[in-house]
C-alpha cells in the first residue's frame, strides 16, 4: 500500500489510515486480525512538491487479539500502528517507521506504536523500531499487564522511545539493541528510553545498550516504580557520558534484587576526570 497520505491539499480527516478495523461496542470486540507480509509506504508529494501526512496507518479499534508479522512500515505515517481495547496483541519481524514533522502544521502526538488494554499481554519481537523523528515518544503503551520485548534493534528515536503507563506485573526486556536514541526531543522531560509506571517484575537480560544520544546531560535507561529487578548479561556503554543513572527507581524502595555478568563503560563528563 503506497501513497495513502495523498489529500492534494484537502485538511486531514481525523481517523483517515491505510487500513482501518473496529467494533463500535467495546464488550463486543473483533476478535482476531492478523496482517502479514504487508508493505506501506504513505509518502506522498503532490504536483508542487509539497508532502502531505495522515495520522494514521493501521488503526484497530476494539480488537481483541492482533498478530502483525513480516511487514514493512517505511515512512507510513504519524501514528504508524494504533490499536486500542486489546486482550494480547504480537508484533513480530517488522520494520516500523513513520513520516513526521512537526511545525505550524505540523501533528501532534506521533507513534510509531500507540497501544492499549486492560490487563493485556503484549510481545514486541525481532523488529526494527526506528524512531526518526519522533520527537515525543516513539512507543506509547497503556493498560499492558505482561510485555515481552525479545531481540529488537530500537533506534534513532529523537525523544523518548518508549512511554509505559499502568501497572505491568511482568516486563521482560531482553536481547535487544538500542543505539542512537535521545537525540533531538521536544522536551527536557523526554530523556529516558523507558519511562514507567508500577513495575511488579523488571527482567533485563542480555541487552546491549548504547547510549550515544546529544540531547540532554541526564539520560536514563529506565525510571520508574519497579519491586523486582533482574539485571544480567547487559552492556550498558555511556560513550558521550551523559547518562544520569541506568536503573531509576521511583518508588518506595526495591523488595528483591538480582544482578550479574553485567558491563558498564562510561566516559568523563566532557573528558574531565575531576
Amino acid at each position: 500500500m503506497i501513497n495513502y497520505c495523498n489529500f492534494s491539499g484537502a485538511s486531514s480527516p481525523e481517523e483517515l489510515a491505510a487500513i482501518m478495523i473496529r467494533s463500535d461496542d467495546d464488550e463486543n470486540k473483533v476478535k482476531n486480525v492478523a496482517l502479514y507480509n504487508c508493505n506501506f509506504n504513505g509518502y506522498y508529494t503532490d504536483s508542487s512538491g509539497k508532502q502531505w501526512h495522515t495520522w494514521y496507518c493501521v488503526r484497530l479499534k476494539n480488537v481483541s487479539n492482533t498478530l502483525i508479522d513480516y511487514c514493512n512500515f517505511n515512512r507510513a505515517s504519524s501514528v504508524v500502528i494504533y490499536m486500542n481495547g486489546i486482550d494480547s496483541a504480537e508484533i513480530n519481524r517488522c520494520y516500523i517507521r513513520g513520516d513526521y514533522y512537526i511545525n505550524a502544521g505540523g501533528l501532534g502526538h506521533a507513534n510509531l506504536l500507540s497501544i492499549s488494554g486492560n490487563n493485556a499481554y503484549l510481545k514486541l519481537e525481532d523488529n526494527t523500531l526506528d524512531g526518526t523523528g519522533m520527537i515525543e515518544y516513539a512507543c506509547t503503551i497503556n493498560g499492558v499487564s505482561e510485555f515481552d520485548l525479545n531481540r529488537n534493534i530500537v533506534r534513532n528515536c529523537s525523544g523518548q522511545p518508549f512511554n509505559i503507563s499502568g501497572t505491568i506485573s511482568h516486563f521482560n526486556i531482553k536481547s535487544n539493541l538500542f543505539h542512537s536514541n535521545i537525540t533531538n526531543g521536544q522536551y527536557l522531560y523526554v530523556r529516558r528510553i523507558f519511562g514507567c509506571s508500577d513495575i511488579n517484575e523488571l527482567n533485563v537480560c542480555n541487552n546491549t545498550v548504547y547510549f550515544n544520544g546529544t540531547y540532554s546531560s541526564s539520560q536514563e535507561f529506565l525510571s520508574g516504580n519497579f519491586e523486582k529487578l533482574i539485571n544480567y548479561n547487559n552492556i550498558f556503554i555511556n560513550k558521550l557520558g551523559k547518562v544520569y543513572v541506568v536503573f531509576l527507581n521511583n518508588g518506595a524502595g526495591i523488595k528483591e534484587y538480582i544482578s550479574g555478568n553485567n558491563i558498564y563503560a562510561s566516559a568523563f563528563w566532557n573528558n574531565d576526570s575531576t
